[in-house]
């Protein structure tokens, strides 16, 4: 017997004496473990007793079926579903109980461990139920992309793959957006087979308190006319009593599928701070896989920046990273320290960045070539899957607040993978969060704007709804009901907490003469639009991190998006201190939350002052960064700008115009294909790499 065999021999043998004590758990860690160790030593030969062991921990997909026992081989075979496309797949124990529960057609609400494959389970319940319609809310815009492009490789030849508000629905759809994009359906959606809510936890004002009203509202409309439901999450104790889950069977599953390898250095660092750096340094070289650094703030990934610009990180030798160095360069700023970090293979990702640049860069972290590290805030945590073996904890906050303890859980649960990295490593510079029982609260949504007919179906006892439609009830007081019938839908879609809605209604009755220029920001010369907006960046009242004079100039600057390059509207805004990232994070907020508040000023508006004026084509503008709306939406789809530019500055297409819808586009796409495409428009080698990644998500079958 070999060295290796016997050290195997071994550890079966302490597998075996757990699982008949009864510690199931550890048995389970310990199989994990033990084929970390066969991978490290590059071997592939998994006993027959070893399978056996995968087995009776329920990690059926690991069992090496060729090597296991007539017994085993049949056990997985009963584990086996179709995840799509003919597919079959072996689920693990705990993804069969859970699959098994949602075909019975009860509601489930889930807690389970990051790595525990719940997408499968979605694909699973489509491919074998066939359901006509399914919405899944996602939290973010990285995901619903994610998400689309798994379900598109698997359903849509069958299905209509919906994520954007303007698409038309077929016989059977699968609808994926974000919860802000749900009310574009409510009237064109009549049932719902199956309404999944990733990441559930975001409705509770505890977790989110920017968008927890927005799903709140997501759900109490579409609950009504969905005949089961699927809500799901990690580290979840306990869900508290509330009308939204009210029936629900949780599960709180403790079902993991890899093993996270803990090491703290917190207490040293505590000690001696100024070796924080080097012990950073020591980690990375240590433990040269896939690593993510999570740095929680802006300012700590301004640190951790500096640090790895220094001489002691080498320039990676891969033609890739260069060429996206290169296209980083031309694109935005050869300023920008990205465009150096890329090179020695590490990249940065937060909540700012443009859509399509934040997807790149996890595509390249999956790529061998790619990136080996990336730096982010919690942006990498909402539910965006990457293969890394190492997650290391810079610091301990989230934003300005320090981490909690499901925060810090969902962070490390990043690291390992099934079937790629059997054991994450996860590595501790900060304070470690108090352990404590997560306990849901969903809280009714009392800073929202909600019609009484649109939760009439809803299961809430009377005080219930007279807590929820108290807001309403204040705002029918001030303009009157029959005011009210006329802007209710507007006020009901919108995003706008109350507070904001009461401070435009009282403008307009108490100020209507300061608004009588409205039509100025109809005008095509942005020096018009000066004074009002400045006058609506007052009337929103919202924190900026300029003054109102540089957010209108930039907002003017940036009206020139579509027909200047981004290095010369960087050039421009330089005059004003905004670099690149405030170029990422205004841009952001203009076109979305500033948009949405224009939008509901511009209905209360024409309702209250009985004026003829629209905004509706400046607000599309704003909301589009004033770029052609399927530009942007192109970039969802994992399609930088500049590469739409290309395209259309060369006659390839034009998408500038009138009425085209993203439907158009892609279907465009298709049809002159990939290889047409490439020799059509002259491309930089990176613009082609993205294309190629681009036309996966749109496609069935690789480039």
């Amino acid at each position: 017997m070999s060295d290796f065999e016997s050290v195997v021999f071994d550890k079966c043998r302490e597998i075996n004496n757990l699982l008949e004590t009864k510690q199931e758990n550890v048995a389970r860690e310990g199989v994990i473990k033990l084929l970390d160790l066969y991978k490290k030593n590059n071997r592939n030969d998994y006993t027959a007793l070893v399978n056996h062991l995968i087995r009776l921990v329920g990690l059926y997909p690991y069992v090496h079926t060729n090597s296991a026992s007539f017994m085993d081989q049949i056990a997985c075979e009963m584990f086996k579903v179709d995840v799509g496309a003919n597919n079959n797949a072996i689920l693990h124990l705990a993804q069969s109980s859970l699959l098994k529960k949602l075909l019975s057609g009860v509601d489930v609400a889930v807690s389970a461990p990051t790595s525990f494959g719940k997408s499968f389970i979605i694909d699973a319940f489509i491919a074998i139920k066939k359901p006509r319609n399914v919405v899944i809310v996602v939290p973010t815009i990285a995901l619903m992309d994610e998400t689309r492009r798994r379900l598109y490789q698997k359903f849509s030849n069958e299905y209509e793959i919906v994520t954007t508000t303007n698409a038309v629905l077929g016989e059977k759809n699968i609808l994926v957006f974000p919860q802000e994009r749900a009310f574009a359906f409510r009237n064109s959606l009549k049932e719902i087979d199956i309404l999944v809510i990733d990441e559930f936890y975001k409705a509770s004002l505890n977790f989110d308190k920017e968008r927890a009203s927005a799903l709140i509202k997501c759900i109490l409309e579409f609950s009504p006319i969905a005949k089961q439901r699927y809500f799901l999450a990690p580290n979840i104790s306990e869900i508290l009593d509330n009308p939204f889950t009210k029936g629900f069977s949780f599960e709180k599953i403790d079902f993991k599928t890899v093993f996270l390898n803990v090491v703290d250095y917190y207490a040293a660092i505590k000690i001696k701070p100024e070796d924080k750096s080097s012990t950073l340094n020591q980690i990375i070289i240590g433990n040269p896989g896939k690593t993510l650094i999570y740095a929680g703030s802006y300012p700590e990934i301004e640190k951790l920046k500096t640090i790895f610009s220094s001489s002691a990180y080498l320039e990676k030798a891969s033609p890739l990273l260069h060429n996206f160095s290169k296209w980083l360069s031309k694109n935005y700023t050869a300023d920008w320290a990205l465009s150096n970090l890329v090179k020695k293979g590490i990249g940065i990702h937060n909540g700012r960045l443009h859509r399509s640049l934040a997807q790149i860069q996890v595509r390249l972290f999956d790529d061998e070539q790619g990136l080996d590290k990336i730096i982010s805030t919690s942006s990498i945590i909402e539910g965006v899957n990457t293969a890394a073996e190492n997650v290391v904890i810079w610091k301990n906050c989230n934003g300005r607040s320090n981490l909690n303890s499901f925060t810090y859980k969902n962070i490390i649960g990043r690291g390992g993978r099934m079937f790629q990295h059997f054991v994450g490593n996860v590595f501790l510079l900060d304070k470690t969060p108090e352990e404590k029982n997560i306990q849901l609260d969903l809280p009714l949504p009392k800073d929202s704007i909600l019609d009484e007919d649109r939760i009439k179906d809803f299961p809430l006892d009377e005080d219930e709804k007279k807590e929820i439609l108290q807001g309403t009830e204040d705002v029918v007081h001030d303009v009157g009901k029959d005011l009210y019938e006329s802007i209710k839908d507007s006020l009901h879609e919108s995003n706008i907490k109350q507070a904001s809605v009461k401070r435009i209604i009282k403008e307009l009755f108490d100020n209507a003469n300061k608004w009588k220029g409205i039509n100025y920001l109809n005008s095509d010369k942005p020096e018009d639009w000066s004074y009002l907006l400045k006058s609506m960046l007052f009337l929103q009242n919202r924190h900026w991190d300029f003054n109102y004079d540089i957010v209108v100039l930039y907002i003017q600057t940036i009206s020139q998006n579509w027909q200047k390059p981004i290095p010369e509207i960087l050039d421009e805004l330089s005059d004003f201190n905004i670099g690149v990232d405030e170029f990422f994070k205004l841009e952001k907020e203009i076109s979305f939350d500033f948009s949405q508040f224009l939008s509901l000023f511009n209905t209360l508006q024409k309702n209250i002052l009985q004026s003829e004026v629209d905004l509706g084509n400046f607000i599309t503008k704003i909301s589009n960064a004033f770029l052609p709306p399927v530009v942007l939406q192109l970039e969802e789809f994992g399609l930088p700008r500049m590469i739409s530019r290309k395209i259309h500055e060369s006659g390839a297409y034009d998408f500038e115009q009138k009425d085209l819808d993203i439907h158009l586009v892609i279907n465009w796409f298709k049809t002159i294909g990939f290889e047409h495409l490439k020799n059509k428009v002259s491309f930089d080698p990176f613009d082609l790499y993205i294309l190629e990644y681009f036309y996966e998500g749109i496609t069935t079958t690789k480039c």
